[in-house]
């Protein structure tokens, strides 16, 4: 019974250790794809469609999704940009209206133009996209 108690535990802890190192390893690949991406080009972005919900399980966190849609050589793409780091609605909404009302650039890879990203907080203001 010991043996099938520790086997458990063991299987738990495995299982907490694998969901931590997801979650890190994500924010990292967005932290490391935002400042690869510092290099390529940029082009003008419209704000598609937006969302400001509650994080579940995270008291009091509210995520922003924005769609985002921009052309580059003629051709139409979209993207996805998210930030779960606001601490009431209100500022999630103040956000979104600034994105609204000044959309910063998408930066896209060049071999592959449908890969995007939208960085507001290091492109914000940006009007020349060349």
């Amino acid at each position: 019974m010991h043996d099938v108690m520790l086997a458990k535990m063991f299987a738990l802890a495995i299982i907490v250790i694998a969901v931590v190192v997801a979650g890190v390893a994500g924010v990292r690949s967005q932290s490391v794809r935002q400042w690869r991406s510092r290099s390529w080009p940029r082009t003008q972005a419209k704000i598609e469609s937006s969302l400001v919900d509650r994080v579940p399980n995270k008291n009091p966190v509210y995520r922003l999704t924005v769609e985002y849609s921009y052309s580059v050589n003629g051709e139409s793409y979209t993207g996805v940009w998210k930030d779960s780091s606001f601490s009431s609605e209100s500022d999630a909404q103040d956000v979104l209206k600034s994105l609204s009302d000044l959309p910063p650039p998408a930066r896209y890879r060049t071999q592959k133009p449908s890969d995007s990203v939208m960085d507001p907080y290091a492109d914000a203001g940006m009007t020349d996209c060349s």
